[in-house]
């Protein structure tokens, strides 16, 4: 015990003596421009640095009488001033651990720059603006006004005011040189008579890869580049700037390897002393201001310390060095603690986000199920929360991540603990928290080859893994994952192998369309053309195939990792929005946050739809538009096919039918109240998903007695491609309510079976669904009396064994006359009839309907008698309508008082009724009859007893 003791004080002196710090973070009291009720940059976050045992007690006293008992202390203080901040750590076991920090607290007062202190936009329609650092909050207003300077975002001016004449994000720090706290303000200038905004910049998309290569994607099919001194063999990271462009055309991105970070356009901003063979644990996210333009962006990298990896950062600053951008933080003075990480982690990282103001970054300890999760906001960065798994894992340099498409599920391809498995966990997009008590786990099994990358299909319904094997006797392999099925494991499926040495995997950052593989060593780059689509069989690269290797001429080794690209938020809104149904494709304006002004508001657009066979290869469509003159370009190799005037969306049906995609180009005149301007053009790929038709119903004979394989086979296929028309496209993906992803399925249980069919390559889908029916020999036996009445002969008789058949063919027949072909059959008279009928697939089935002469009972009664002794109509004598139909068994009088005055069977005379009571006849008056009578035996015997009421009059 005493042992334990020792070990746990002298960790916790090893925390305190390599930690031992308070560390407080917005000491500086400012307020968001918001009106929406924020209150973020209020708060001083407090915390001590280190990982302390589960149990531990913490004690905060935060100087003004505020205590907290939480790791970290959040706390808003009433106003500026000294305060000495206390914290006393409680361990389970030993004595309380004190600390003490003198944290001055400042403020600044807000200021904004737009027309008041909720409005941070301005929309111009032409010309140029200036912004007045303090138009509406003097210098004087500040402490110390003599010592404050001003730097502008984005291209660090350091003026009072700035003139502006182009599209974009603006923002002010005005700083207390004396104290360090500043205040800032921004404003969004949008003009709505010009496209003068950026999108990212040419050439923003692209990873770098291996030795100095850029493969691009910027004209969708990959090409490469050099990328001089920038080595990159296991991955990279890259962030691109929201659209600045108009304003600061020098940066458009940065990217690093943990090492090296250079601006898109190939400037080097920094080394940073990262290991680039650790550069999959690199990542570039920006510290979100809630006042400001975001100017600020954390570099995350990794390298050997005593041994185990550690987790660094950086902050680069894009207004810093004249709008040149700087790293402003390096890692050998990270402001927190250098390393940040005190656990040995993996060689990876994986990043969260809550909402659109807080990232989490998520490191994994090496040989454990722990994860370290550090909150990144407008605050800056936390320490980490350390989380537990609830499942067996051991984090491994061998562990790989993917992010579903949506963000929602994070697969982890992982090789530890003697098994390969794959688990995928859910994530709460509202928070960036992982869903650990609810994980699929996916077990692999005889597998030679250790997992390396692993993700998911842009519907995130497939999910695709990598393995490496020796590069000799072992081979590589993608393994696919049909993640809709009950035994996502059991669907396990190679769709290519190779004795080269495949590394990750990623979708394009153009479109997230196509899925690409490294191949480690080699200038070569595998994809998938379809990732939505499941393979059946193993695939053979070629131009024709779902899976393709593309081969780059004079370009170096690709190394076995890719780029993890990130976007910063577009002001301008996105492009233009295309959705389909059928063959009708709809495309609508963006939805930017710009002409909203009533004076300026968008009335309407332009469109002109080009078709751009000719024009494809060239490195992008905007060729067509002149940003200059303001005008298309009269290129004579593109033909306008449809020109739509004044609308603010378009629906339109491509009149080219060919199955092989074809490149069209959009131009959109935007038109708005202050003019007009022209979005960048887009081309499209567009092939038509023609519409398809599946029977609403089809009808299966299934025979037991009939020993025809026509007849007892009960398995249908559909669609049935003699009988249903489904479209003419390959690569085109199946969806059956049964979980089927083949064009064809075969089915033998009655039901309704639906299907969608999507065209990926579009975004197109179209919907259809038959209604299976098996009739057996049960079915025909016939549901109602087949009998009809030869006293009536003009009442028609329906002979309908079944109702509404919707495939069925019939042949009525009698004494082998054809009598019709309905699946109904109306009769006048008893005979024999005979049904054939045959279902689509051949089988044939005939029985035999008997109609009967059969009638129902019917007995009449006269109305009056006269019993005066004259023998005519002497007695009360009710008659069968035909006495081979009925016989009466009874009849009774009763007089109006009810009492019985006469009963007998009606046989013979004496057991008529003469008018007599009690030997004297009756008054004249009228009296009631009950008549009981049956059927005969030969017609309706099981009505049992029928009853007739009635009176008659007895008159003399």
């Amino acid at each position: 015990m005493n042992r334990l003791y020792l070990f746990l004080v002298l960790c916790l002196v090893s925390y305190s003596s390599a930690f031992g710090q308070i560390q407080c973070r917005n000491t500086c009291l400012k307020t968001c421009q918001d009106c929406e009720g924020k209150k973020e940059g209020l708060e001083t976050v407090c915390d001590v640095e280190g990982i302390y045992p589960t149990g531990t007690v913490f004690e905060w006293d935060m100087g003004d009488g505020a205590r907290y008992s939480t790791p970290t202390a959040v706390h808003t203080y009433a106003g500026p001033g000294v305060r000495t901040v206390r914290v006393n750590i409680r361990p389970t076991v030993g004595s309380p651990i004190p600390f003490t920090k003198q944290v001055y607290i400042t403020q600044m007062p807000r200021t904004f720059l737009g027309d008041d202190n909720c409005k941070d936009t301005l929309e111009l329609c032409s010309g140029t603006t200036v912004i007045n650092a303090f138009k509406n909050l003097p210098r004087s207003s500040f402490p110390n006004p003599a010592n404050l300077s001003v730097t502008w975002f984005p291209n660090g001016e350091t003026t009072d005011q700035l003139t502006v004449d182009k599209e974009g994000c603006y923002s002010v720090k005005i700083k207390d040189n004396v104290s360090g706290c500043y205040s800032e303000a921004r404003l969004r200038v949008m003009y709505c008579q010009t496209n003068n905004g950026a999108s990212s910049g040419s050439g923003s998309l692209f990873w770098s890869m291996g030795n100095g290569n850029k493969v691009q994607f910027t004209s969708g099919t990959p090409t490469t580049s050099p990328d001089p001194g920038f080595s990159s063999p296991a991955g990279s990271s890259s962030f691109i700037f929201p659209p600045i462009k108009a304003a600061n055309t020098t940066l458009g991105g940065i990217y690093t390897n943990g090492d090296r970070v250079k601006t898109f356009t190939g400037n080097v901003i920094a080394n940073l002393g990262g290991d680039v063979n650790l550069s999959q644990a690199t990542a570039i996210l920006p510290k979100q201001s809630c006042s400001g333009c975001d100017s600020e962006y954390y570099i995350f990298g990794m390298k050997q310390v005593g041994g185990k990896n550690q987790l660094f950062y950086s902050v680069f600053d894009i207004s810093a060095n004249g709008g040149n951008g700087a790293v402003v933080t390096p890692f050998t003075s990270a402001s927190i603690a250098t390393p940040i990480s005190s656990f040995a982690s993996t060689d990876k990282l994986v990043i969260t986000q809550s909402g659109t103001s807080e990232y989490w970054i998520n490191a994994f300890e090496e040989g454990t199920k722990n994860i370290y999760r550090y909150k990144l906001d407008s605050l800056g960065l936390s320490k980490p929360t350390r989380v537990n798994l609830d499942f067996s894992v051991s984090f491994s340099s061998n562990s790989s991540f993917s992010f579903s498409p949506n963000n929602q599920r994070l697969a982890m391809a992982n090789d530890s603990l003697g098994m390969s498995q794959i688990l995928i966990m859910s994530v709460d997009t509202l928070t960036g928290n992982f869903n650990t008590r609810t994980v699929n786990r996916i077990q692999l099994t005889g597998l030679t080859s250790r997992i390396y990358g692993v993700a998911f299909s842009p519907d995130g319904r497939v999910l695709y893994v990598t393995t490496r094997g020796n590069g000799t006797t072992i081979k590589s392999q993608v393994l696919q994952f049909d993640l809709t099925a009950a035994n996502v494991a059991a669907t396990k499926f190679v769709v290519y192998e190779t004795t080269d040495l495949l590394g990750d995997l990623k979708l394009d950052p153009d479109n997230s369309a196509r899925l690409y593989i490294t191949i480690e060593n080699t200038t070569n780059l595998a994809f998938i053309r379809r990732p939505n689509v499941l393979f059946t069989s193993l695939a053979i690269p070629g131009p024709t195939s779902n899976f393709d290797i593309t081969t780059f001429t004079g370009a170096g080794n690709l190394g076995r990792g890719m780029t993890s690209v990130r976007f910063g938020s577009n002001s301008n809104g996105g492009g233009i929005q295309q959705s389909c149904s059928g063959t009708t494709f709809t495309y609508r304006l963006p939805e930017p946050p710009k002409c909203k002004d009533k004076d300026k508001e968008i009335i309407g657009a332009n469109w002109s739809i080009y078709v751009g066979n000719a024009y494809s290869g060239r490195t992008s469509p905007n060729l067509i538009y002149d940003p200059i003159l303001g005008v298309i370009k009269q290129d004579p190799t593109l033909v306008r096919e449809a020109y739509f005037s004044n609308r603010k969306s378009i629906n339109y049906s491509y009149p080219d039918k060919s199955p092989n995609p074809k490149k069209y180009i959009i131009v959109v005149e935007v038109l708005t109240r202050c003019g007009s301007y022209f979005l960048d053009a887009e081309e499209f790929d567009i092939r038509n998903l023609k519409p398809f038709s599946l029977r609403s119903r089809v009808d299966k004979l299934y025979m037991t007695t009939i020993a025809t394989p026509n007849c007892v086979q009960r398995n249908i296929t559909f669609p049935d491609p003699t009988l249903d028309k489904i479209p003419g496209l390959s690569g085109l993906r199946y969806d059956w309510s049964t979980g089927a992803k083949s064009p064809t399925i075969t089915v033998n249980t009655a039901g309704t079976y639906a299907v969608k069919i999507s065209d990926d390559a579009t975004g197109c889908d179209v919907t259809g669904d038959i209604d299976l029916r098996y009739y057996t020999e049960n079915d025909f036996i016939p549901k109602v009396d087949s009998s009809i009445c030869m006293d009536n002969p003009s009442r028609l008789l329906e002979l309908r064994p079944i109702a509404n058949p919707a495939s069925l063919e019939f042949l009525w027949t009698e004494q082998g006359f054809p009598k019709g072909t309905n699946p109904f059959l109306n009769v006048t008279y008893a005979t024999k009839y005979n049904m054939r009928v045959r279902d689509e697939y051949g089988c044939i089935y005939n029985r035999v309907y008997e109609v009967v002469d059969r009638c129902l009972p019917v007995v009449l009664a006269p109305n009056i008698f006269t019993p005066n002794g004259d023998n005519v109509n002497d007695r009360f004598v009710p008659q069968p309508l035909s006495i081979a139909r009925t016989k009466i068994t009874g009849v009774k009088i009763f007089n109006r008082w009810g009492e019985l005055l006469f009963e007998g069977d009606n046989s013979r005379p004496d057991e008529q009724w003469d008018g007599k009571y009690k030997g004297k006849l009756v008054p004249q008056d009228t009296y009631v009859y009950v008549i009981e009578y049956v059927s005969t035996p030969a017609n309706f015997p099981n009505l049992g007893t029928q009853t007739l009421k009635g009176g008659v009059l007895v008159a003399y």
